[in-house]
C-alpha cells in the first residue's frame, strides 16, 4: 500500500517540468495579450486619424476628369477646413456612387448662373476660370438659373461637366456645408499620380 502511493506520486523532475510548462503557458498569453492591445491601439490611431485628421476616400466614375478618374484614392483633411472656390471636397451625400468628390464653385450667398448657349459659368456676374475642365456644359440643368447659394451651403460642379451628377442636379442640389469631409489635399493612388493636389 505505501508502494502503491509512492508509484502514483509525480517524481520531482516531473513536478518541475510542470511548473515550466504553466509558466511558459502565461508567458504566451502575456504576450498575446501585448499583441492584441497593440493591435487595438493601431486600430484605434487609424480611426481617429480617419475622422480627425485625414479620411480616405475613393473616385468614383468619370466626373472629375481631368483632374481625378474613377478609382483614385484621394486623403482628404477635414482640419479647420473652411470651404472656399476651386476646392475639391469629398462630401458624406450618398447618391448611390460612393464617395461624391466635386469641386466648389460657389459659396453661400453667391449667384451662380450657366449660359445655356454657351456652357460658361459665371458667379456673381463675374465669368470663373476653369483651366481643369475639357468642354463646355451641354447639358440643361434641373434647376433654374441663375440661383442664390442659401446660407451654409455650396455649389458643386464636377470637373467633366457633361458627366457629372452635381448642384446642377436635384438629387444633388445645393450642398450643406455641414456635409463636407474635407479638402482633397493628396492622391495615394494610383502612384503615378501620387502627390498634393
Amino acid at each position: 500500500m505505501v508502494q502503491e502511493r509512492r508509484e502514483r506520486r509525480p517524481s520531482l523532475e516531473a513536478i518541475h517540468a510542470e511548473i515550466k510548462r504553466i509558466e511558459q503557458r502565461r508567458e504566451r498569453r502575456k504576450e498575446v495579450g501585448e499583441i492584441i492591445g497593440r493591435i487595438l491601439f493601431v486600430a484605434m490611431a487609424v480611426v481617429l486619424v480617419n475622422i480627425y485628421v485625414l479620411r480616405i476616400a475613393t473616385v468614383s466614375g468619370a466626373s472629375m476628369k481631368p483632374t481625378l478618374h474613377g478609382g483614385d484614392v484621394v486623403l482628404c483633411s477635414p482640419l479647420g477646413y473652411e470651404p472656399d472656390y476651386g476646392d475639391i471636397v469629398v462630401t458624406e451625400l450618398d447618391i448611390g456612387e460612393g464617395d461624391l468628390v466635386k469641386r466648389i464653385v460657389a459659396l453661400a450667398g453667391d449667384t451662380v448662373d450657366i449660359d445655356p448657349a454657351t456652357g460658361a459659368v459665371s458667379v456673381n456676374g463675374k465669368a470663373v476660370d476653369e483651366p481643369y475642365i475639357t468642354e463646355a456644359i451641354r447639358e440643361e440643368a434641373e434647376i433654374d438659373f441663375p440661383a442664390v447659394v442659401p446660407p451654409g451651403r455650396v455649389f458643386l460642379l464636377g470637373d467633366n461637366r457633361n458627366h457629372s451628377v452635381d448642384s446642377r442636379r436635384e438629387v444633388v442640389g445645393m450642398v450643406p456645408e455641414s456635409t463636407i469631409l474635407g479638402k482633397v489635399v493628396f492622391r495615394i493612388w494610383p502612384l503615378e499620380g501620387f502627390g498634393p493636389m
